[in-house]
């Protein structure tokens, strides 16, 4: 699927969320209540990612990525006055939280 935005900013920020997730899954048993949710918050990000591909998912919880997606949101809104640029990503931010909860099956 072709979007008419560049979402390099949010799969990048999906990603290096996977990365700190399997950080302290290394450290935690799946047995754990805590371990599974990591388990559920990994799939989620790396369904968004998908999703950012252009792909549809089932199963999915679009309520956590936009969560951390909106996070950054509020620190760049924070920021635009300062850095102009920061508005480019605020509008890829804005139109992929669009794009995931449409993606939501």
């Amino acid at each position: 699927m072709e979007h008419g935005i560049d979402l390099e900013y949010s799969i990048k920020h999906f990603e290096k969320e996977i990365r700190y997730v399997n950080e302290l899954l290394q450290h935690m048993k799946l047995e754990h209540a805590i371990g599974r949710k990591l388990v559920k918050k990994r799939s989620n990000y790396e369904k968004s990612i998908s999703i950012l591909k252009g792909n549809k998912e089932s199963d999915y919880d679009s309520e956590l990525p936009l969560t951390s997606l909106r996070a950054n949101l509020y620190q760049l809104n924070q920021q635009v006055e300062v850095i102009p640029e920061a508005q480019v990503i605020i509008d890829q931010i804005n139109y992929v939280t669009k794009l995931l909860k449409d993606g939501k099956s």
